[in-house]
C-alpha cells in the first residue's frame, strides 16, 4: 500500500519526474505492467475528475455529507 501511495503522490505532484526506476520498484513489489498502467490511468483520471468538479464548483450531495464522518468533512472543506 505504501509503495502505491508513493506512486500516486508522485504521479499527481511530479508526473514528469517519474522514471523507469520508479516503475521497476512497482514491479519488484508485485505489480505487473498492466496493473501499473491501469493504476496510473486511474490516478490520472481521478485527478482530471477532481479538477472538473473544482472548476464547476461541484459539491457533494447533502445526504452524503450528512453521512460522512465530521473529521473527513473538516479535512476537505475546513
Amino acid at each position: 500500500d505504501r509503495v502505491l501511495a508513493e506512486w500516486a503522490k508522485r504521479v499527481v505532484t511530479e508526473p514528469a519526474s517519474t522514471s523507469s526506476a520508479d516503475v521497476e520498484h512497482l514491479r519488484r513489489v508485485g505489480f505487473d505492467d498492466s496493473q501499473i498502467f491501469a493504476l496510473t490511468m486511474y490516478i490520472g483520471l481521478r485527478v482530471t475528475f477532481a479538477l472538473v468538479n473544482d472548476s464547476l464548483g461541484a459539491q457533494p450531495d447533502p445526504e452524503l455529507m450528512a453521512q460522512a464522518p465530521d473529521e473527513l468533512v473538516q479535512s476537505i472543506f475546513g
